[in-house]
């Protein structure tokens, strides 16, 4: 059976607050390590993504594998109104770039 270093570590999956920060991680992906360093704390705070590390157990800084599960959608038509959905969005916490405007048929 092959087996890696990273097999052979006690490791933990756990799910991160988004005070937690991931300080080094490097998936060989530019776009994926920015959102990971620099978004994904942000992204879970405004309640868009949960975010979860594979950790090492004796020291959790040390990140072997990420995973941000992202929310897919907001019902527009549960609103009766923009301002009702601006409302709801703005009390959220939502930060302005994901505050999408939208039109609704009267």
């Amino acid at each position: 059976m092959f087996q890696t270093n990273i097999e052979r570590k006690h490791l933990k999956f756990i799910r991160l607050k988004f005070t937690d920060a991931v300080k080094e991680f490097d998936c060989g992906d530019k776009d994926l390590n920015d959102f990971i360093l620099n978004r994904a704390s942000a992204f879970q705070k405004y309640l868009l993504a949960v975010n979860y590390a594979y950790v090492d157990s004796d020291d959790a800084s040390k990140v072997y594998a990420y995973c941000s599960l992202a929310n897919d959608k907001i019902a527009t038509s549960d609103f009766k109104d923009k301002t009702e959905f601006n409302r709801f969005r703005k009390k959220r916490g939502f930060p302005n770039e994901k505050r999408l405007k939208m039109d609704i048929a009267n």
